[in-house]
Formats: C-alpha cells, sequence, structure tokens
C-alpha cells in the first residue's frame, strides 16, 4: 500500500496507486443556494471521496488528514493552473461519509467548488459546465472512478 506522506503529484504512479489503494471515486452535484429571486443553482461540487483503510478510522485522526492530503494533492493535479472560472478546495470536515455506493464503508471527502467569476446568483452558464466536465476528465485519466469503485475497470 502507498504511503500518503510520500505520495507528490509529479510521481504519477504513487498518485495512481493512492487512487487505487483508497478505491478513490468522484461525484458532481450541482450546488444551490437561496438568493434575492429564490433557489439558484450557482455552481457544481466535484466531490472526490477516498476510503479509509486504517481500523479503527478516526476521523480527526493523521490518518484521515493524510487521506486528505492525498485527494489534495490529486485535487491539484486536474484543477487547471488558469480556471475560467472561481475554483477552491472546501475545508477539511473531520468527518466520514458513509455510502451505499461505497459499500457502507468509512471515506474521507474532499469537495472542489466551482463557482463563477462574476454575479454569484446568475445561471450556471457554459463556463462552469466546461470546467466541470474538464474536471471530471481529468480524473478519470488519473483512474478515479464515477460514484462507485469497480475493480473490472
Amino acid at each position: 500500500m502507498t504511503t500518503l506522506e510520500a505520495i507528490d503529484t509529479s510521481k504519477a504512479e504513487d498518485l495512481r496507486g493512492f487512487v487505487r489503494d483508497h478505491e478513490v471515486c468522484w461525484e458532481t452535484i450541482v450546488h444551490r443556494d437561496v438568493g434575492p429571486r429564490g433557489v439558484a443553482s450557482v455552481g457544481y461540487d466535484v466531490v472526490l471521496l477516498a476510503r479509509c483503510r486504517e481500523r479503527p478510522c478516526d476521523p480527526g485522526g493523521s490518518g484521515a488528514l493524510a487521506l486528505f492530503a492525498g485527494l489534495a494533492q490529486l485535487a491539484g493535479a486536474v484543477i487547471p493552473d488558469r480556471p475560467a472560472d472561481d475554483i477552491r478546495i472546501a475545508a477539511f470536515e473531520p468527518a466520514f461519509r458513509l455510502r451505499a455506493q461505497g459499500d457502507w464503508q468509512p471515506e474521507m471527502q474532499l469537495v472542489i467548488e466551482i463557482r463563477h467569476d462574476h454575479d454569484y446568483f446568475d445561471a450556471i452558464d457554459d463556463d462552469e459546465r466546461t470546467c466541470v466536465r474538464g474536471l471530471e476528465r481529468a480524473l478519470a485519466e488519473w483512474g478515479v472512478q464515477h460514484e462507485a469503485w469497480s475493480r473490472k475497470k
């Protein structure tokens, strides 16, 4: 198993090993917010999820922080150098996610937030759609799987 401390985005095989070892998946969610005209779709959240292999899993422990750091390195590898829109990585949350798609196993989450670089409550436009599709393609190139891990891929 790849040690998380040794992962460096310049070492593609280490990062790919992290993706495999922790069965990293992604989900894309439309982000909605309440504004002056009601609920508006204001961007996307690309959620990266890595399975915790450490037992017992401590969501505030060093293993969880290392998982988040690995996900952050992956995010850094797929976020474009000059994003068309505002892209940021949400703060670390000391909590594991349990999902049916992840066989109810604890997963660490990192959220890449894609928002407008102009009026926040404007409708999602082609810039955001193009940005999220580019991130999804880049994640797939790193071996990250959509929604649920399948060993068949």
